[in-house]
């Protein structure tokens, strides 16, 4: 059902995109000098752009006990859904709409009353979305305001997707997600390498790995960042 590979094409093509708007406002600081949290909206638009449903900051379906307050509940940075105007069924409300519905005199209606309020475009099951997790980290990162060799770079390209990985395997819920990493760094020939030798280490690390999806872009160079890897390590169903 879901190619990661137009969803890559997405996200790179939102990249550019914002590059390219940044550079004709001659803005001072570039794309990779962004908070991780500014590229989620960025990273939305252009998936829905590709004509994909999106929704930002979804609560994991697996802590779906009806006992589990909504915001205490862990969340995911996208979710992609197959079209524009779906909805994603979210496992604790039904639950606790059947519920309530159970303790009714019209009891028998129950699961006639939970989907009364379907949308038009459809509820789509946690199982038939995409889940993604972003990761941003930069070569040369901007702390305080100022830009510098980033000294934990080989390491967070591992650790990010590391835990993205264990989370959404762990969830019996989801069927497909990817940890995506955008990794700022000198050239395509750098971000080609890194990327890569991460998804070695996430197979050496028994991590429950899919093929990987590694691309990129070229961005303006204003620190010694002039390229955009784009690293989708697709979660292994079953892993």
């Amino acid at each position: 059902m879901w190619r990661m590979s137009d969803i890559h094409s997405a996200l790179a093509d939102g990249i550019a995109a914002l590059d390219l708007r940044l550079r004709d406002e001659q803005a001072v600081h570039g794309v990779d000098a962004l908070e991780e949290v500014a590229l989620h909206p960025v990273l939305a638009e252009a998936l829905s752009i590709a004509g994909f449903g999106i929704i930002r900051e979804v609560v994991y379906p697996g802590e779906h006990a009806a006992s589990v307050r909504r915001s205490a509940r862990a969340r995911c940075d996208l979710v992609v859904l197959p079209e524009p105007g779906m909805a994603l069924e979210d496992p604790a409300a039904e639950q606790a709409r059947l519920d309530a519905a159970e303790q009714t005199l019209f009891a028998g209606l129950a699961a006639e009353l939970a989907t009364d309020s379907e949308p038009a475009g459809g509820l789509v099951r946690p199982g038939d979305a995409c889940w993604l997790e972003v990761k941003s980290v930069a070569q040369h990162a901007f702390v305080d305001g100022v830009p510098g060799p980033n000294r934990s770079y080989a390491d967070q390209i591992v650790r990010g997707p590391m835990a993205d990985l264990v989370k959404l395997a762990r969830d019996p819920s989801i069927w497909t997600g990817a940890s995506v990493v955008l990794l700022f760094c000198e050239s395509q020939p750098v971000a080609e390498h890194d990327l890569n030798a991460a998804a070695h280490r996430l197979l050496d690390a028994d991590l429950p790995l899919a093929t990987p999806v590694i691309g990129g872009v070229p961005i303006e160079d204003r620190v010694g960042n002039g390229w955009c890897g784009i690293g989708l390590y697709p979660v292994r169903v079953g892993g």
